[in-house]
């Protein structure tokens, strides 16, 4: 591990590569030890009252 942290020390692209890197592993490490309450939902969850597209009164 250290001679990965002095090699990215030494040329800046590798420093680059090793931030994102170590940003993603941590970001999925979050996202797979956080709690899920309600399970994953991906929607907007806006309800809409008072528009009843599907009852056509004029026919």
């Amino acid at each position: 591990m250290k001679k990965i942290i002095n090699k990215a020390q030494e040329d800046s692209g590798v420093m680059i590569l090793f931030a994102v890197v170590c940003f993603l592993l941590g970001f999925v490490a979050g996202v797979l030890m956080s709690p899920a309450k309600n399970g994953l939902s991906i929607a907007s969850n806006n309800n809409i009252i008072g528009c009843d597209d599907d009852d056509d009164e004029d026919e």
